[in-house]
């Protein structure tokens, strides 16, 4: 039963993580003195303007599409997640069985969205000194926390829980 929750528990975490990840736009920034700046997946700012990203970065918007198909999975997974306390089974299929799938999933595309924007984020950044900011750790520090929400409802699915396995 503390499968069940634990791994629910670090579903929601992690999908408000993906999802606050995805909305802010403090993925990356520059602290030079004269151009202070900072962006995410959808606007850049700069010297207190925003403006909207386009599309001429390819990377960015795999990035984003890999983002979003992960949230939505992450919202799959957490719905999973809180309708297997009702111990539905569809066969041999349990809700724990079906979330932990979902849950790994959603760290798969969210590990490609994040690898892809470390390794072409360098290559675009033209200012001497930027970083990486908050933002952009939410989306990495989801990852553990989704594999490991996966690891535990996968663990929920095969223990014996009920009073019908006694």
């Amino acid at each position: 039963m503390w499968y069940k929750l634990a791994g629910t528990a670090l579903a929601s975490i992690s999908s408000v993580l993906l999802l606050v990840s995805i909305a802010t736009d403090y993925w990356t920034v520059i602290y030079d003195v004269k151009a202070r700046a900072h962006w995410g997946l959808w606007q850049m700012c700069s010297m207190g303007k925003c403006q909207e990203i386009t599309s001429n970065f390819d990377y960015i918007n795999s990035v984003r599409g890999c983002l979003i198909f992960s949230a939505v999975l992450s919202i799959f997974a957490l719905l999973g997640a809180i309708s297997s306390f009702a111990n539905w089974r569809f066969g041999p299929i349990t809700g724990a069985l079906m979330t932990s799938v979902f849950s790994f999933f959603t760290a798969l595309f969210d590990l490609i969205a994040m690898a892809v924007y470390s390794s072409e984020t360098p290559g675009m950044v033209t200012a001497a000194s930027w970083g990486y900011a908050w933002s952009f750790f939410l989306g990495w520090t989801a990852l553990p926390l989704l594999i490991i929400a996966g690891i535990l409802l996968l663990f929920a699915h095969n223990s014996p829980n009920n009073y019908e396995s006694l």
